[in-house]
């Protein structure tokens, strides 16, 4: 399994908003510390705000984002599976597109199934306030 950038870019956002909290925070300050361009740390800041994890003060001047909750109530296997598009580790875990013709005596998909879910309990034991 392998997070997508958006979700890297995601969980880094939100440490900076937490290191900072207080602050408002802008997209194109996020984009020079990351080094991600401008166009992807605008999409994601609204991602994010869309999701609740964000509150965006708009304008060109005194506009920015900060932190929609406290960091302690952010838990990072939830911002994962809010963010990642797709968590689907095997075909079959997709119902519209799964042609697999072993499902009904395949075993594979529970143990699967079970491991992603183990990882995003793992993930969940962290707050965000706990990796700043």
């Amino acid at each position: 399994m392998r997070l997508n950038l958006k979700t890297d870019y995601a969980l880094r956002i939100l440490l900076h908003a937490a290191k900072n909290q207080g602050s408002l925070i802008t997209s194109t300050e996020v984009a020079k510390v990351y080094n991600i361009t401008q166009a992807n740390s605008t999409q994601i800041v609204n991602t994010l705000k869309k999701k609740g994890y964000l509150i965006v003060k708009r304008g060109r001047y005194g506009g920015g984002f900060t932190l929609a909750a406290p960091p302690e109530e952010m838990r990072i296997g939830n911002i994962i599976k809010d963010i990642e598009p797709d968590l689907n580790l095997v075909q079959c875990f997709n119902k519209e597109k799964n042609n697999c013709p072993i499902i009904d005596n395949c075993k594979l998909a529970g143990l699967m199934y079970s491991g992603l879910n183990a990882f995003l309990d793992k993930m969940n034991e962290q707050t965000l306030a706990d990796i700043i």
